[in-house]
């Protein structure tokens, strides 16, 4: 009788448990994963069922941080529209590993926690291991021809300076053979002024 009555509470207990794991609501982080590598603003995705969310927290960390010191990184009242919820700025801290942590609180006072590990910040020191390159996108777009090395076109750049303003005292050569025949000009007609000057003077004399 008394193992009936052990194995009759017994079962009540796991139906219980059973029970209250089914009614455990599903809160779980999207992105970014565990160990993955992250830098710039990384968009925080959460997938959860919950339906009537009164406040909501995230909070993050060092990793294997002794003291456990949590910071504040977003915060909503009310249930966040779609699965994006924040937005983390890494460049704000320094890089090294982190844990996020979630908190949501429902209108009953009762809250549910979820935590995410290892998260590398990588904005000024190289990532480690290589990320997934995005799935790519189909575009309708007009493809430039290919260039072959032989028909590489050569940029041949030529440097005009530009001519020099003409120098107003500067003589061109004509005007330097005018000059010089001129002041050949002036000296023989000094000299024959000069000559008739003397012719006369001794005529007059002579007379």
């Amino acid at each position: 009788m008394i193992w009936l009555l052990c194995i009759g509470a017994l079962g009540r207990m796991t139906g219980s448990a059973i029970a209250q794991a089914e009614d455990t609501p599903r809160l779980e982080f999207v992105a970014p994963a565990g160990g993955s590598a992250i830098r710039g603003e990384t968009v925080i995705v959460v997938d959860t069922d919950i339906q009537e969310i009164q406040q909501a927290e995230l909070w993050f960390r060092y990793n294997g941080d002794p003291i456990g010191t949590w910071f504040p990184l977003w915060e909503s009242d009310g249930s966040p529209a779609g699965s994006e919820w924040a937005v983390w700025d890494t460049t704000a801290i320094t890089d090294g590993n982190y844990d996020l942590r979630l908190v949501v609180w429902l209108p009953n006072g009762e809250f549910f926690e979820r935590f995410v590990s290892g998260i590398r910040v990588r904005n000024y020191s190289p990532i480690e291991t290589s990320t997934p390159a995005p799935a790519p996108v189909e575009t309708d777009f007009v493809s430039a021809p290919t260039i072959s090395p032989s028909q590489t076109p050569v940029i041949i750049r030529t440097v005009v300076f530009p001519s020099p303003a003409p120098n107003p005292a500067s003589l061109t050569t004509g005007e330097m053979l005018s000059t010089w025949m001129f002041s050949v000009l002036g000296i023989l007609g000094i000299f024959g002024l000069l000559g008739v000057y003397l012719y006369l003077r001794q005529k007059i004399r002579g007379d």
